[in-house]
């Protein structure tokens, strides 16, 4: 705390949130707390009329989502949640590279070491907004499975493209995040951390292309996108469904999971 204010002389500093955003003036309000505080905090700045800016996930409950949502259109307040890698140059260049009816196979891979919460919530609502982009489509349910720091997540899209899901959460593993696409033709698309390669269909050792970005480019451009549309409802409606889509997916995927994990047990 001291180190902030030190840092921010004139931003104000303090431990308690409801009193910071009560006397704060500020027509934004970004949510980068731990997990279960987002939607308690969120709906806060809606209600006081605030734009609010959540880090994913939404929350963990859909019915908050809902709440959420609906607070977001009573008070014509903007409502993002941060999906900061689909602002990443290297999804904007797959997506230009790749038509929706020309991917055959989804393969996300995604190591955070020691990750310090759920992947299912901190890491799967990323994959989840990505696969949900190049596939024009969220599906209606999806199968989860988790424990022990591991989440694996599948389903089939309406077209019959397989998605298949690793997260891996432990202590000990070498950071890495990966998502790999081959398309109907034979073509295959890596896409590892900030580098993007498209790969020879013949040898997956040659690479055809290959481009690399810069680190801090996708938080700087999803921040960008977030202030330039903030004011445009239909942007922000859009925004808010699959924020909501996203949470009621994980969170009843993972309700009926828990019986097959109590039986194990």
């Amino acid at each position: 705390m001291q180190f902030l204010a030190a840092e921010y002389p004139n931003v104000p500093i303090g431990s308690n949130a409801e009193q910071l955003i009560g006397e704060t003036p500020a027509d934004v309000l970004v949510v980068a707390t731990p997990t279960p505080t987002h939607s308690r905090l969120a709906l806060m700045g809606l209600h006081q009329g605030r734009d609010v800016f959540v880090e994913k996930p939404l929350c963990t409950d859909s019915v908050d989502a809902r709440a959420l949502a609906d607070a977001a259109r009573a008070t014509n307040a903007a409502l993002f949640t941060g999906f900061v890698y689909l602002h990443h140059p290297a999804f904007a260049a797959l997506r230009s590279a790749l038509a929706i009816e020309n991917i055959a196979h989804l393969d996300f891979h995604w190591n955070r070491p020691a990750l310090g919460g759920r992947p299912e919530w901190e890491l799967l609502p990323h994959e989840l907004a990505i696969a949900s982009v190049l596939l024009g489509e969220l599906p209606p349910e999806v199968s989860i499975h988790v424990g022990d720091g591991l989440c694996r997540c599948r389903w089939t899209s309406t077209s019959g493209v397989p998605i298949d899901i690793r997260l891996d959460g432990r202590t000990g593993i070498v950071k890495r995040k990966e998502l790999v696409v081959r398309t109907t033709t034979g073509q295959v698309w890596k896409w590892t951390d900030h580098e993007l390669v498209h790969h020879d269909q013949m040898s997956s050792e040659r690479a055809l292309q290959r481009a690399t970005f810069g680190a801090a480019e996708p938080l700087r451009r999803e921040v960008d996108w977030f202030f330039a549309h903030r004011r445009e409802s239909d942007a922000m409606r859009h925004e808010i469904d699959r924020s909501v889509a996203i949470t009621t997916l994980i969170s009843e995927a993972l309700a009926a999971a828990a019986p097959v994990r109590s039986r194990l047990h």
